[in-house]
Order: structure tokens, then sequence, then C-alpha cells
């Protein structure tokens, strides 16, 4: 069985915490959906170190409960690097995101963020091959 892979953005997981968020309500109720298909094991979740730094250290153990927390390793934020400098819209974090979702085979991204959409579609969809480091 092929396990549905989802990376789990910052802006989503602050918008699970703030009720006034412009998305809290939807991203509840994926986060719900989520999380069920986490307990039936047929939905992974990942995110990046910076992602979690961004929604504090007294969150980061309930995202590591149920997300696997990449590290940002040296030759992933050069690739990132190059990758802004082609998208100067993304900031680091984005462009992190971006370049672990290709190499991890990651498809999908819970976000409240506009600009990954833009991002994946310029980039030539989550598919395409990276800049080499």
């Amino acid at each position: 069985m092929k396990r549905r892979r989802v990376f789990v953005d910052a802006t989503f997981l602050r918008a699970l915490l703030d009720t006034g968020a412009h998305c809290h309500v939807t991203a509840c109720a994926t986060f719900d959906e989520l999380l069920a298909g986490y307990a039936r094991g047929t939905t992974l979740l990942f995110t990046h170190a910076g992602m979690i730094s961004a929604v504090g250290d007294h969150r980061a153990a309930d995202v590591a409960r149920v997300a696997t927390v990449m590290p940002v390793r040296r030759g992933i934020r050069r690739t990132a690097a190059k990758v802004m400098s082609r998208q100067p819209e993304l900031d680091l974090d984005a462009a992190v995101a971006v370049v672990m979702m290709r190499r991890t085979g990651i498809t999908e991204i819970a976000t409240c963020d506009p600009r990954y959409t833009q991002v994946v579609d310029a980039l030539g969809g989550l598919g395409a091959e990276e800049p080499k480091s």
C-alpha cells in the first residue's frame, strides 16, 4: 500500500493554533483528516526544522509526535538558495520545503500560504529535477 505523504508548513501550523487566522477552520478540518489517515497508517506527515521553529518551541513536541521533522542540511540549503535565485518570492523556509519535497517524493502540502501553488507550478511540479548543488 502506498501511503499519502504530506508536508506540513508553518503557516498551516500557525493557523491551527490561531483561532483568528483566515484559514483556521479549514486548517482544523484538514488536520483532522490528516490525523485520521495517520492513525490508520495511510498518511505520513513531514515538516522541517525551520517550520517547527516558526511555531515556537513549546509546540515543537506536539508536531514531532505525528510528523517526521527533517533536518535542514547544508546541501539542501545550497540547493534552496539556487531555487530562491530563480524564484525570488520564496523565503528560505519555503525553498527548503520545495527541495525536501522533491527529494523525498512528497507530493502534497498542508499550507495556508498561496505561494506554494505558484512556486510548484513555476518550478514545473514537484517531480521536476532540482538544480544541482
